[in-house]
């Protein structure tokens, strides 16, 4: 139902906030994945999100600009990776509470964001409570 909701709305939802929420459902993903216009979305503490959800997600989402990821703990560095090629509009990313990430994740982030043009606009980026 919540599913259909935000199918209806897919043109028009600029921000969207599903903390906490179970989001590997294919019909949830799917819809998530449809929302082009999308410029600030909201996956912190969803138990579920991994890194393969996480690329499928933000594939199509070539507007996002703000990406709250905290708690997310089944991220690893390979979610990072996917971030740095498929977002290159981010301005702000929170990692906090990611523990699947490694020194070599994080540094992997930081070279794209100071030696790279993928992500020249990411200004803000957080680690809090992050242990490598």
């Amino acid at each position: 139902a919540a599913a259909d909701h935000l199918s209806a709305l897919r043109g028009s939802i600029r921000e969207l906030d599903m903390s906490r929420l179970y989001v590997r459902h294919p019909v949830l993903l799917d819809t998530l994945a449809s929302m082009t216009h999308l410029q600030r979305l909201t996956l912190s503490t969803c138990p579920d999100l991994d890194d393969e959800a996480l690329c499928r997600v933000v594939t199509p989402l070539s507007h996002l600009q703000i990406l709250r990821l905290s708690g997310c703990t089944r991220l690893t560095d390979g979610g990072i990776e996917c971030l740095v090629q498929l977002c290159p509009r981010l301005v702000s990313l929170d990692l906090s509470g990611c523990r699947g990430l490694t020194a070599q994740g994080t540094h992997h982030l930081t070279v794209f964001v100071f030696g790279d043009a993928n992500l020249t606009h990411l200004v803000s980026v957080s680690f809090r409570h992050h242990c490598c």
